[in-house]
């Protein structure tokens, strides 16, 4: 089941969640091999060579590749010449489920910046950490640890995006909106779906999951729970995305 894909300019990763794998494939579609994971096997925590059970990937300039291992509450780096069964690296999270600033439970969303600082979604902490390169430990960015509907606070947050301006772009799941949060702030906008109401309207989500932006600066949200795909015209945006 492909839980999650990323595309660079030469390359296509497919997150095979019930497969424990990552595979990448050039953008015609041929030469595919597993840069991450062992096929039909998956690893507990202290494994560095498995995944299992994960949600999002991420791919930076450099094509390493991260992987938000969920239920083994952590963040594991692959370098871009990976294959199946090699290790990768952990850069979040210890493995424990856990609340403290070096630990994760249940981690979906990742964001890696230009100076490789990495933006995670804690969703069963509902906040979201920030990890400098070669920081241990992490800083809470957005919401307190509790869940709520309020403009300071998450309710099992899904995923982000992070713009040049470090504006955060969160799908506030449990709220049914997506919030942008303006850098070393306590608190977010709501800038589609601020009713929770759980409704179809077009201006409404029930299950929203993840997002993305277009060049034109167009948001795209994927509202599992309606089986749709919503798209909003954000009015402006703080940064390029």
């Amino acid at each position: 089941m492909p839980a999650d894909v990323f595309v660079t300019e030469k390359y296509i990763y497919i997150l095979e969640q019930n497969k424990f794998q990552v595979v990448k494939l050039l953008k015609d579609g041929t030469n595919p091999v597993i840069a991450a994971g062992v096929t039909d096997q998956p690893g507990s925590h202290e494994d560095l060579s498995r995944i299992t059970r994960a949600f999002f990937i991420f791919v930076d300039c450099n094509e390493n590749l991260y992987v938000s291992d969920t239920f083994n509450n952590r963040v594991i780096r692959f370098s871009s010449n990976s294959s199946s069964g090699m290790p990768g690296l952990i850069i979040a999270g210890n493995g424990i489920y856990g609340s403290d600033a070096s630990q994760l439970a249940r981690p979906y969303g990742i964001f890696i910046d230009e100076a490789e600082t990495l933006y995670v979604v804690d969703s069963f902490n509902h906040r979201i950490q920030r990890w400098n390169k070669g920081d241990s430990s992490a800083v809470t960015v957005a919401g307190t640890g509790h869940p709520s509907a309020s403009l300071s606070q998450l309710n099992f947050p899904r995923d982000i995006m992070v713009d040049s301006n470090k504006y955060m772009y969160i799908v506030d799941h449990g709220n049914r909106r997506i919030l942008r949060w303006p850098p070393n702030s306590e608190f977010g906008e709501c800038i589609a779906s601020c009713t929770n109401n759980g409704a179809l309207g077009a201006n409404e989500l029930t299950g929203p999951t993840s997002l993305a932006f277009d060049k034109y600066g167009s948001l795209y949200i994927s509202d599992a729970k309606s089986n749709r795909v919503q798209n909003y015209e954000i009015l402006y945006s703080s940064g390029e995305l």
